[in-house]
């Protein structure tokens, strides 16, 4: 078979895992057969029925279900059975006992026989009550096990969580089951039915965390490792997993810096750069795990210090690793519906200046300027400025082009998912569906689809086989527009457009207008999807994972995994011509001004796939109260990423396909495969569940470096103390100090992902076709020495320490956790400060020498409790970490002033340089006076409103030497994050709010945000409505009032003071943001089973309701602000919902 796009014969391992799929395909649905008159053969002498037990279960045919704490499984049996027929030997095993037993399928379920009555009969009446058990969405429990309190009579559940059971009047029955909290249930005259729902036990669901290449107890737990379940991630209904995840977690920096649709949050685990992220096991992308359906996510578990160690070369950021929701066995099937529908709008957006503040604007600016200069000529006369101030005369009659360009633009998501299983296979199936449009009129929108479909089965009593396959089908529509991003030309738009200009010539709509000087895209007249070309970008994606796991003996087993993703990515952009129009009063004709005169056709094709295998053996036994685990294992890994695009000129607008004739450029990327390699070991340890230790490394390898610096060795350890458990610790205490563990951790990462450096830089060779000459009259191409080669760089190394303290109060109901942490990143690529001399023709290749170090703390803190039906919880948690340049080479410099600005060893990283404003000029006799050089000219050209540098070197002149650090780093998550959850349930309805803030973040205002009039266009409505201005308009000599910024002259380009680099246009942000809300009102079950639906939730959810900054009068989202004002908002979104479960 060939791959018809490359010509290349599909991997040897590719057909291997297709293979591997049709067989364990097979084996999934050959694993339900089974006899109900097996034979089995058992010989034990004086054992206790537990052992008993499970040596029949180690045949692999049978596994027993019961309740440990009914069932005296420590009494001692003897039996001995040749291929004896099951039932023969369990009568047997249990004659003589109160234990019953029940065989369904290859399931052994005991329960306790009704005790003999002690006393004659009395006259109390005894009913056969019946009833049913199920969780708290409706999911029947099978294996309850259901007691009469102060006696053995008692039962369990069957497979649709039903239950009969002679009980009386009084009678309490105590319903108990493992992972949820026990129940009693009086048993009250004249009713025979009860309908019992079991609440989760939040401790023992939490028990175990997903962590690297396994599980572990969460008490055992010494790194810094925060899990978070997928139901508290549904609660936030985003369109992606990466915003449902933001602010629920502490030491996770979020920042989302384009609201468009479908568009990502950025995460970073404690100020780092981009985490790895593990799905099932494998190494996926930011991009598969930000289009999971968050409604398929079972976990999501953070691994922030030195326990991210075991990941290797890409885990040096720290680790997301995700666990996708598997079915439970012995369940009956369950269908859950999810469908939500809503609108959304721009949160904020800074806005346009009005038709008359615009007008009012220049006309000062032209009388301002005609005094100067009496030649000139003005843009309006008095009367006109007049007319445009009242508004109501034809053709003096603002336009508001933001309104006219934004609409509503709706959402919506629809899911569905089925789960269930039997005693040997387990299933979960989903599909849905999102879909998500600009808020933008007439300009597309996002579309997805996924698909998951999770299958575990055990083939034996030892071994089980697992698949996780999901699919993706994505699409992105907008209008095909030149000149790049089209969504940036409706808001560069916003403020080019003038407010003066209406979209349509005398508003004639088959005559589009020019709306903007030197711009044909602003008019949105013409850049929509019905009146232009489209811009179509999809992706298709598969991911599977296959796994096999073998128990060789109780406390030795081996996973393999196999893994595969595959992804397609297309794009087809073709840009149309069209007209731009203008009207002749004289002729009473129309013309044409200008226009998008050619149209253009762009394609592009790319195919990426990803092969992952995994071995991992792990061992676990328990001496006494010695506990010990160690895992080894090894993963391999291998990517490749072809592509190819080309663009055209069709003839027409018509044309959507391309040939040699119209053919403009192509371009075919093959990039260079790449692999990877590691093998991995961990060691655990406790003592009594009181003292914890973990030592792991990792040895990994990378196609990156050279052979001989190829491989790395990464250890890291880590221990705990759990001081509640020590025997001096009372249980008296343990009421209000419920829980304290002290851990730290410490551990080195490697980090392939050098900059300054490419593959392949350690060899020598030539550039071919670089440069040329003319020889003999023709052109020679030419090739060029690549220069020295790159043989000592390698590994950058990351060094992470980590101290916590894990802390719970009043049984638990106040829980929390603190850390503080450092993050040393060593061997950052840099040159050394020395050159060469010109006649070499080289300068010297980068060695690993520069470094950075993170610091900080985070932390959490959770009040959970309930008062009779009322449940509530309030939880808290923050991050600080900030990011120091903490070791640079220094250059070759000249003076003291380049050693200060150039150097940057043990500065604050990713500062921003500007001059420090002091104040404004109040009068001419101010500017007169003022003994230090503002503008270079003597402050010729500063006016009253203009802006005060401070003289940083006492010089008396400002210049670059002026110029300090200010503020916090730009364009990337803050330094400072703040999240507040609270959630609420009381009687069906429940309550759900996410407060998300941070602070010691800025961003500095720029362009339309800071040039009023910019290339002749409009100017946000704060930068002209509180300007300095004239008390007399009409009098260029009268007074200057003050506003807060300064005075709008139109194309002055000597007057540059407001546009210096400074802080007045720095804007530190702090903000508390209402992120999401949610309420829901759950009907009452006894309505809805009458309809055959186990449950009916309906409820509404927002998005960005509003937040509490400090932007004031600029009215940008906090979180998303850039200089320009012009990146596409976050939205505000109302939608409404409806889950149902079957």
């Amino acid at each position: 078979m060939t791959d018809f796009r490359y010509g290349q014969d599909i991997p040897v391992f590719r057909r291997t895992l297709g293979r591997f799929a049709l067989l364990l395909w097979g084996l999934l649905f050959c694993a339900g057969a089974y006899a109900q008159n097996g034979r089995i053969t058992l010989d034990v002498r004086n054992v206790t029925l537990e052992e008993a037990m499970t040596r029949i279960e180690r045949q692999g045919e049978y596994s027993f279900l019961y309740n440990k704490t009914l069932i005296d499984v420590t009494r001692k049996v003897t039996l001995r059975a040749e291929n004896q027929p099951v039932r023969q030997v369990l009568d047997r095993l249990f004659a003589g006992t109160d234990i019953s037993y029940t065989l369904r399928n290859r399931q052994i379920i005991l329960a306790l026989r009704p005790a003999a009555k002690a006393q004659p009969p009395v006259p109390a009446k005894t009913n056969a009550i019946t009833g049913r058990v199920s969780d708290k969405n409706g999911t029947p429990l099978i294996g309850v096990s259901i007691i009469i309190e102060g006696t053995t009579t008692g039962t369990t559940t069957n497979t649709d969580g039903s239950f009969s059971l002679k009980a009386e009047a009084g009678n309490v029955l105590t319903v108990s089951y493992l992972g949820f909290e026990t129940t009693k249930v009086a048993v009250t005259a004249g009713r025979n039915s009860y309908a019992i729902t079991l609440q989760e036990n939040s401790e023992v669901l939490d028990d175990v965390v997903v962590v690297g290449y396994g599980v572990q107890k969460k008490a055992s737990i010494t790194g810094a490792i925060t899990n978070i379940s997928g139901d508290a991630l549904k609660v936030n209904s985003t369109v992606n997993t990466s915003t449902a995840l933001a602010g629920t977690i502490a030491g996770i920096n979020s920042r989302m810096s384009d609201g468009r649709p479908g568009a990502t949050t950025k995460i970073s685990i404690r100020g780092m750069d981009s985490p790895l992220y593990i799905i099932d096991g494998v190494q996926r992308t930011e991009a598969q795990f930000n289009n999971i359906d968050a409604n398929d996510i079972e976990s999501v578990s953070i691994l922030k210090d030195a326990s991210a160690a075991i990941y290797g070369l890409r885990a040096a950021n720290g680790v997301v690793v995700v666990k996708t929701k598997s079915g439970h066995k012995n369940t009956r099937h369950t269908v859950n519906v999810k469908a939500l529908y809503g609108w959304q709008e721009f949160f904020k957006f800074p806005q346009p200046a009005s038709a008359s503040s615009y007008v009012r604007t220049k006309y000062q600016s032209d009388v301002i300027k005609a005094a100067e200069n009496p030649s000139y000529t003005p843009t309006y006369t008095r009367d006109e400025y007049l007319k445009w101030q009242q508004g109501t005369e034809r053709g003096y009659q603002g336009f508001d082009w933001y309104d006219f360009a934004t609409a509503p633009g709706a959402q919506s998501y629809f899911g569905a998912n089925i789960s269930g299983g039997s005693d040997k296979v387990s299933y979960y199936m989903s599909l849905s569906n999102t879909d998500q449009e600009y808020a933008i009129r007439d300009f597309g929108g996002f579309n997805r689809t996924n698909i998951q479909i999770n299958v575990d089965a055990n083939i034996t009593k030892r071994f089980s086989l697992g698949a996780q396959v999901s699919g993706r089908l994505q699409t992105t529509k907008a209008p095909g527009l030149g000149g790049g991003d089209e969504v940036g030309w409706m808001l560069f738009g916003s403020y080019r457009n003038l407010p003066t200009v209406r979209p349509y010539v005398n508003d004639n709509p088959l005559y589009p207008a020019k709306t903007a000087p030197s711009y044909i895209y602003t008019n949105f007249a013409v850049t929509t999807l019905s009146k232009n070309g489209e811009d179509i970008r999809q992706e298709r994606a598969a991911q599977i994972n296959l796994n096999a796991d073998y128990k060789f003996t109780d406390w030795l087993s081996l996973k393999l995994i196999g893994g595969y993703a595959y992804q397609n990515s297309s794009r087809v952009k073709q840009v149309k011509t069209f007209d731009l129009y203008d009207y002749d009063k004289a002729t009473g004709e129309y013309y044409v001004i200008d226009g998008e005169r050619n149209p253009s056709l762009y394609k592009s094709y790319g195919n990426t796939e990803d092969y992952t295998g995994q071995f991992t053996f792990d061992f676990h036994k328990q001496f006494d109260r010695h506990n010990v685990a160690l895992t080894l294992g090894g993963e391999a890994s291998h990517h490749i990423s072809p592509g190819l695009d080309f663009t055209s000129q069709p003839q027409t607008d018509l044309t959507t396909q391309t040939n040699t004739a119209t053919l403009q450029a192509i371009n075919d990327y093959l990039e260079t495969p790449q692999s990877r390699a590691g093998f991995i070991g961990r060691f655990t340890y406790d003592y009594d569940g009181r003292y914890l230790l973990e030592v792991m490394g990792r040895y990994d390898g990378s196609w990156k470096f050279p052979p001989t610096k190829r491989w790395g060795f990464f250890p890291s350890v880590s221990a705990g103390w759990r001081i509640t458990e020590e025997s001096w610790w009372s249980e008296r205490t343990k009421r209000w100090f419920s829980n304290l563990k002290l851990k730290a951790s410490y551990g080195v990462v490697g980090d392939e992902s050098t900059s300054g450096y490419s593959a392949f830089d350690y060899l020598e060779g030539y550039n071919y076709n670089s440069g040329g000459a003319v020889l003999d009259g023709e052109w020679i191409l030419g090739s060029q020495y690549r220069g020295l080669p790159v043989t000592d760089l390698s590994w950058q190394k990351v060094k992470m320490f980590n101290v916590g303290l894990e802390y719970g109060f009043f049984e638990n109901r106040l829980t929390g956790e603190l850390n503080y942490f450092t993050r040393t990143l060593e061997g950052i690529p840099a040159s050394p400060g020395i050159t060469l001399p010109n006649e070499s023709g080289f300068t010297l290749p980068n060695v690993n020498m520069a470094s950075q170090k993170i610091r900080g703390i985070d932390g959490s803190l959770k009040w959970s409790d309930s008062v009779k039906d009322f449940n509530y919880s309030v939880e808290g948690n923050f991050t600080f970490s900030r990011k120091y340049e903490w070791k640079r080479e220094p250059w070759i410099l000249s003076n003291s002033w380049q050693e200060y600005s150039s150097y940057y060893s043990k500065r604050y990283a990713n500062q921003w340089w500007g001059f420090d404003c002091i104040g404004q000029f109040q009068n001419w006799e101010q500017i007169a006076e003022y003994p230090v050089d503002i503008d270079g000219k003597g402050n010729t050209t500063i006016r009253p409103g203009d802006l005060i540098y401070k003289d940083q070197n006492g010089d008396g002149v400002i210049n670059d030497m002026d110029k300090r650090p200010l503020g916090y780093r730009q364009g990337d998550v803050p330094y400072m994050s703040f999240n507040f959850n609270i959630a609420m349930s009381w009687k069906g309805f429940d309550l759900a709010m996410l407060f998300t803030g941070a602070s010691m973040a800025s961003f500095y205002m720029d362009y339309e945000m800071k040039n009023p009039l910019h290339d002749g266009g409009n100017s946000p409505a704060f930068m002209l409505d509180d300007a300095w201005h004239l008390a007399d308009i009409d009098d260029p000599n009268s007074q200057y009032l003050p506003g807060k910024y300064p005075m709008v002259i139109d194309g002055n380009g000597s007057h540059v003071n407001y546009q210096k680099a400074s802080n007045f246009w720095l804007r530190n942000v702090r903000y508390l943001k209402l992120r999401n809300f949610e309420l829901g009102y759950s009907l009452p079950k006894r309505i809805t089973r009458k309809a055959g639906i186990e449950n009916v939730r309906i409820f509404t959810s927002m998005q960005n309701l509003f937040s509490i900054d400090n932007l004031g009068e600029v009215d940008m989202d906090p979180e998303i602000a850039t200089g320009s004002g012009q990146q596409y908002p976050t939205t505000r979104v109302i939608s409404f919902g409806l889950n149902l479960t079957f």
